[in-house]
């Protein structure tokens, strides 16, 4: 009888817990529809990770809500999951935009984030990495490319990297002529290599700059064009 009593009253303690915990779970659940989603999309996000560089963070709590947080060249970014308007597009996108370095190393772990980099600009610095000179030459490409962060995205090519030589190859370039740099358009595959003696900013910069200018101006033309073509066809 006593076992009946105790079987009978565990019973319905268990279903008791289970009912208070899964009543405020839907009520906070109802009060923040993102909450499941967002963090599975984070840790989908987190295992596949572009380039395996950057470390992928969340914190959860009633009381602070949630936030996405990455790690990248020791800097922290945060993103509020509490607003309203974040969704699984914009998480992603996120930790895309901030997933990269400032500079790059591009081999084959890294090439599935390079080329889904939503950065129309691509910069690399081919060089060997074993020459005694290459500290110094990273210390200023990466100085350089804090000035043109979320517009071009910086690589380091390593030309001792067998997998890399198709990239000379495609840039037209020799071992002997190394370090080069390479500014690349990705959406017309236009682009320059200038062969420089050694790295420094201002050479960087005005690369860049020269390129950037560039390409402006071809846009205006295009638009241009465009706008006669409208009115040409557009008369009766």
């Amino acid at each position: 009888m006593l076992d009946l009593i105790f079987f009978f009253f565990f019973f319905f303690f268990f279903f008791f817990f289970f009912f208070f915990f899964f009543f405020f779970f839907l009520l906070y659940w109802k009060k923040n529809p993102l909450f499941i989603g967002e963090i599975s999309c984070l840790h989908n996000v987190s295992r596949n990770s572009i380039l395996g560089e950057a470390n992928v963070y969340y914190l959860t709590a009633v009381t602070v809500g949630v936030f996405a947080c990455l790690q990248v060249d020791s800097e922290r970014r945060d993103l509020d999951m509490n607003d309203r308007d974040v969704d699984a597009e914009k998480l992603t996108r996120f930790v895309r935009m901030n997933e990269l370095r400032l500079v790059t190393e591009y081999n084959p772990v890294t090439a599935i984030g390079v080329m889904q980099s939503p950065l129309e600009f691509n910069l690399l610095l081919i060089t060997d990495k074993m020459s005694p000179k290459h500290p110094e030459r990273m210390r200023k490409f990466r100085t350089a490319a804090e000035l043109y962060k979320g517009k071009i995205l910086f690589i380091l090519l390593d030309s001792n990297l067998k997998t890399n030589e198709r990239v000379l190859s495609y840039f037209q370039l020799k071992k002997s002529q190394l370090p080069a740099l390479a500014i690349f358009h990705t959406p017309d595959d236009e682009h320059v290599v200038l062969t420089v003696d050694d790295i420094s900013i201002e050479r960087v910069q005005d690369f860049c700059n020269n390129f950037l200018q560039r390409m402006q101006k071809v846009k205006g033309v295009l638009m241009l064009l465009f706008t006669r073509l409208l009115k040409i066809t557009s008369v009766p």
